[in-house]
């Protein structure tokens, strides 16, 4: 969906009436936003094209969303995942960057302090800061019982914190909607 605002055009604005975003479940509302963005990404994987055309062609608070949306889906899942994604993100500086800058953009403090933790002790450990060479596999962190050790003292804080990011970001959306939608006319007719 291509939305003109002030000469640029904004992607992924989602239409919809008032009424039906005001009744959707923060879940729902997480999924008819964020479903489109992800569906594009995947396409433009797909034909070999760079992302960050359209990234950049996205509200702020899109951009902030979107980012934050495929950490969340991939490193909240469990203790391996939660590690392996967050190496990934690691490597690939600009999504790290974009992640961390994303938490800031919404105000979670608490989350960014906890990804930074993260990132200090996966740089301790030696993990990579670039994919050049990027090898790391899921089961390392489980064959490196201090590794191990370290990364389960901040999940459970990083667990604890996203759900609560993730409301209040859901929080955000339904107080910037122009951001994130356009209004279709509602056409229902009394009588």
């Amino acid at each position: 969906m291509y939305n003109h605002s002030e000469g640029v055009i904004f992607i992924f604005k989602v239409a919809m009436n008032k009424q039906r975003f005001q009744e959707l479940s923060d879940e729902e509302l997480t999924q008819a936003l964020f479903g489109p963005m992800i569906h594009r990404y995947k396409e433009e994987q797909l034909l070999g094209h760079d992302f960050m055309d359209i990234y950049q062609q996205m509200t702020k608070g899109q951009q902030a969303f979107f980012v934050f949306q495929t950490y969340y889906i991939h490193a909240s899942s469990s203790l391996t995942e939660f590690y392996w994604w967050s190496v990934y993100y690691v490597a690939e500086r600009g999504r790290w960057k974009g992640l961390l800058s994303g938490l800031n953009y919404f105000g979670e403090d608490e989350l960014v302090q906890i990804l930074q933790q993260v990132e200090q002790i996966l740089l301790e450990f030696g993990h990579p800061v670039t994919l050049d060479d990027f090898n790391i596999s899921r089961d390392q962190l489980h064959q490196r019982p201090k590794l191990l050790k370290a990364i389960e003292t901040v999940e459970e804080p990083f667990q604890i914190a996203v759900k609560n990011t993730l409301q209040r970001i859901m929080s955000y959306i339904r107080s910037h909607p122009e951001e994130f939608v356009t209004w279709e006319e509602d056409h229902t007719q009394v009588g």
